[in-house]
């Protein structure tokens, strides 16, 4: 259903963020980040949305983007339990950089 409404709606970023939250949540990272990456034109400042566009480049081994994001979407009152997974990966990224 979803799928179906952002194909009826290509330029509606909301739906490009659900269908992205989505994805992650099923493991299809790849999916998702093509939508949340649209999405990210629109809601720059939505902590929630930051979070799971930084995770998906984590999931996919993108630390360097996955970095980026993350740090952006810390000090935008990310919910206690995403800043805590979001800490984790940056810690995770950055111990493998090394």
């Amino acid at each position: 259903m979803t799928l179906q409404a952002a194909r009826a709606y290509p330029e509606d970023r909301s739906l490009d963020k659900v269908l992205g939250i989505l994805n992650y949540r099923l493991g299809r990272y790849v999916q998702g980040l093509e939508s949340l990456q649209l999405a990210a034109l629109k809601f720059s400042h939505d902590p929630e949305l930051q979070y799971y566009l930084g995770m998906s480049y984590y999931q996919l081994n993108q630390c360097d983007k996955a970095k980026g994001t993350l740090e952006r979407a810390l000090p935008l009152n990310l919910s206690p339990k995403f800043a805590d997974e979001a800490k984790h990966a940056l810690a995770d990224c950055s111990q493998n950089s090394k």
